[in-house]
């Protein structure tokens, strides 16, 4: 699976493309998720999702849906990463593991 980002000029350009195994894709609206136990992430993400939530909110609500009533996330365990429309044409930045303890401190 692999998911295509497409960051438009404003929030409504956006788009989310979930390419499948089979070559099958799905125009995600709000979120994604892929691999692991996306069904059972995917239920958890929909109960907590907001829309315009802050980059500290979406990392909690997002930790939370990965993690499961079972288990706990450490900082190390993650790869945490945002989409961006002023970093020209770079889009994507990876948070450096010192940027996510912060933001979840």
């Amino acid at each position: 699976e692999i998911l295509v980002a497409e960051v438009g000029r404003t929030a409504r350009g956006d788009q989310l493309f979930h390419i499948l195994y089979d070559g099958t894709v799905i125009d995600e609206r709000r979120y994604s998720v892929l691999g692991g136990d996306a069904d059972s992430i995917t239920a958890r993400m929909s109960e907590t999702f907001e829309e315009d939530m802050t980059l500290v909110r979406a990392i909690e609500v997002t930790v939370a849906a990965l993690s499961g009533p079972d288990r706990k996330l450490e900082n190390s365990d993650l790869e945490v990463a945002v989409l961006s429309r002023s970093n020209g044409r770079r889009c994507f930045h990876r948070l450096s593991d010192s940027e996510v303890e912060t933001l979840r401190s």
